[in-house]
């Protein structure tokens, strides 16, 4: 008998667990056809429902884990107000906060679904999505906060903002080709992000959309993309940008600031705009070139840097250096300062602690200065090198004259000459003579990209330039008993 009752009684349970797993619907029904079956933990839906339905599961079915529409066609609502609060919902679209905070961890979407609506599965512990063929938009906040996601793969042209924010354990993203743009902070803080496959027609990569993936180490940018908004990747884990196939424009501010694991980027020379702070405290980034249409190092642009070389940092078209724009590289000790450049920012080199060497014998006007340019810089112990033409106004100039001021010999001549060091050109060598020994002798070109440095310890050297590209250089002199020269050379 007991066991007989046992056997009713499973059978009574599955019928009771049938009726609300599998059930056809038309639009607003739903409840009627659950009735007292809303402890089900999986539902599986056929027929038309609309948005009063998802009202019910949202409050009655709270023990839902799975939920099944892929036969099922979501029609508009006009009612009482539901949901948000709204009394309008559109047809083909999971309505906006309809799943938000359930506890769905499996969801099949209706097949010919137009729209995710604004927070419609925010907060749930779904693991995966499988997005239907038909869907067009992700909206607003649609998957903040899915714990339990790990990857996706997006085929719609729309992704709104911060659609996948706060994602903390989505790991792989594919995007296909229908979408050309990636929204405010459509990524943010899904610190466990690791691979990123973008369309092949992205155009624009918008405000913080992968700040905070911290994961995200690699990132290919297609040659389509023209604009890189504002923290695009702030406190990424990007190592590498290779920027010089694209048609990039514009970076924005702070863009890839706080990116610790930075060492290199590339960019193309169409680059018109760099936002300020846009390569803020990388502290790794030892490989970087100003585009060349980019006129200003905006202010921030590259403080913290501490392992980045000059060479390609300030080109000929640059007129402006911003406040606090290079604070902080604390390992250079040679600067040379383009022609072009008449204005240098407050703060602009505050704790470069180990210059030694100013280089500004190409200009004929003094720069303006902020305050407090040369912060924590011992210039009693660097030196300023300049032309005849432009000594005494140096020497006359606020914080100018706090360095040791040298003219520099020799102007786009192949022989120059002063009282202890002669420097020559004999066709492609480079000869290098002296009263005492040579301690150090170092060669850049007019950008200050070093091509050689030597430590002879003797009184003359010769350095072979033929596979050098350029024709001026500036040679830099220290004898062993600490006199200093410097000479602008023409290779004629």
């Amino acid at each position: 008998m007991r066991r007989f009752l046992s056997i009713i009684s499973i059978i009574i349970t599955l019928a009771t667990q049938a009726s609300a797993a599998d059930i056809v619907c038309t639009s607003g029904s739903l409840g009627q056809a659950v009735g007292n079956d809303t402890d089900a933990t999986s539902l599986k839906v056929s027929g038309t429902i609309n948005a009063a339905d998802f009202d019910f599961i949202s409050k009655e079915m709270t023990a839902l884990t799975t939920l099944d529409l892929s036969e099922a066609s979501i029609e508009a609502y006009h009612g009482d107000p539901i949901i948000t609060g709204r009394t309008d919902f559109k047809a083909n679209t999971l309505p906006e906060y309809a799943l938000a905070g359930t506890n769905i961890s499996q969801l099949m979407l209706p097949l010919n679904l137009m729209e995710i609506g604004e927070g419609a599965l925010l907060g749930t512990p779904i693991k995966t999505i499988n997005l239907p063929a038909s869907l067009e938009i992700i909206g607003n906040s649609a998957f903040v906060n899915c714990d339990s996601l790990t990857s996706v793969e997006i085929k719609c042209e729309i992704i709104r903002d911060y659609a996948f924010m706060d994602c903390d354990n989505l790991n792989s993203v594919v995007i296909g080709n229908a979408a050309d743009v990636i929204n405010k902070a459509v990524f943010k803080n899904c610190k466990n992000l690791a691979s990123v496959s973008l369309p092949s027609v992205l155009s624009i990569i918008g405000n913080e959309s992968f700040a905070g993936c911290s994961s995200l180490t690699t990132v290919k940018f297609p040659s389509t993309l023209s604009q890189i908004g504002d923290r695009a990747f702030y406190n990424s884990g990007v190592e590498s940008i290779d920027l010089t196939n694209t048609n990039v424009r514009k970076i924005g501010q702070w863009a890839f600031a706080n990116c610790d694991n930075l060492r290199s980027a590339t960019l193309n020379d169409n680059i018109v705009t760099i936002g300020q702070a846009a390569f803020f405290d990388c502290p790794n980034l030892a490989t970087y070139n100003t585009p060349a249409s980019c006129s200003t190092i905006e202010q921030f642009a590259h403080k913290g840097n501490t392992s980045l070389q000059t060479d390609k940092l300030l080109h000929d078209n640059i007129t402006t250096i911003g406040d606090y724009a290079l604070m902080g590289m604390s390992h250079i000790a040679d600067i040379i300062l383009p022609e072009s450049i008449d204005s240098i920012g407050s703060n602009a080199f505050e704790n470069w602690v180990s210059l030694t060497s100013v280089y500004a014998h190409n200009h004929y006007t003094v720069p303006r200065l902020g305050q407090d340019v040369w912060k924590n810089v011992d210039q009693s112990k660097a030196t300023l090198y300049v032309n005849a033409e432009t000594c005494n106004a140096f020497a006359a100039a606020d914080q100018w004259s706090d360095f040791n001021i040298s003219v520099t010999v020799g102007t786009d001549n192949t022989i120059a000459d002063s009282n202890a060091v002669n420097a020559r050109f004999a066709n492609t060598i480079l000869i290098i003579t002296a009263d005492h020994n040579i301690a150090l002798a170092s060669v850049y070109d007019s950008w200050g990209r070093q091509y050689a440095i030597v430590q002879p310890n003797s009184d003359n050297i010769t350095i072979d330039t033929s596979a050098w590209g350029n024709n001026i250089y500036i040679i830099k002199v220290i004898l062993d008993n600490s006199t200093t020269a410097s000479f602008k050379l023409s290779r004629r």
